[in-house]
């Protein structure tokens, strides 16, 4: 454990971690941002970090003061022994960004995961939460045997108040067979989601509406769901 292995750079931060824990292996990463007006780890990094230590047992993490470089000693992933997590995200980005590094952790964790994310659900950046679940989770599903991965939205949230709340429970993979999915195969059906937050339920109508138009010249078997939130309080989003 005293052999750091040496990163560098803030490239592929969260596969960097996944390494780290899955291998059992402590790194150091230099070099993060250093020539940057924001040198260092940013806050949404810092916040993942914070996650990482909540699902695993023993992890110790050293950041220097400017921030620049990080020891990174990995636990036991626990995944909190199948307890319920509850995290609040930064709002700099989405809760997909800490769902995609988490998920490569917690699939070879101790016990399932179960998790809770408050943040922002929908934004420019990252992949929205509604693909996370019609995507990553059923690709997830393939590898998992006799469980079930669970995805849901309860809440939207956008930048910047966030606000959202998302619900995730991801099995563990007892073993891994080797797969091949190399044929993509053909499209046979578009299925969405088109959401509005505190404006007319027209909005989403409109865009059905638009997408639909687009969509069926290809194919007919289209199917756009509506989610319409409207927030008692006025100072969510």
């Amino acid at each position: 454990m005293n052999d750091l292995i040496n990163l560098k750079g803030s490239d592929f931060f969260r596969v960097k971690i996944a390494y780290s824990l899955l291998l059992n292996k402590p790194i150091i990463i230099s070099n993060i941002r250093d020539n940057s007006i924001n040198p260092g780890l940013a806050d949404y990094e810092i916040s993942f970090l914070r996650l990482v230590e909540k699902i695993t047992n023993g992890t110790k993490v050293e950041i220097s003061r400017t921030g620049t470089i990080i020891k990174f000693f990995p636990g036991i992933i626990t995944n909190n022994y199948s307890e319920e997590v509850e995290f609040e995200c930064n709002n700099s980005r989405s809760v997909t960004y800490y769902l995609e590094g988490i998920t490569p952790i917690a699939i070879f964790g101790k016990e399932s995961l179960k998790l809770s994310l408050i943040g922002v659900t929908n934004n420019q950046n990252d992949i929205s939460a509604d693909t996370f679940k019609s995507v990553t989770c059923s690709l997830i599903q393939k590898l998992v045997v006799g469980d079930k991965v669970e995805f849901d939205i309860k809440k939207r949230g956008v930048f910047p108040l966030g606000n959202g709340l998302v619900t995730f429970r991801c099995p563990i993979i007892t073993f891994l067979n080797p797969f091949d999915w190399i044929d993509e195969g053909k499209i046979k059906r578009i299925r969405g989601t088109a959401f509005t937050s505190r404006i007319p339920n027209t909005f989403s109508t409109r865009m059905i509406d638009a997408s639909r138009g687009t969509f069926n010249n290809f194919l007919p078997d289209v199917w756009i769901a509506v989610d319409n939130f409207k927030s008692k309080n006025k100072e969510e989003m």
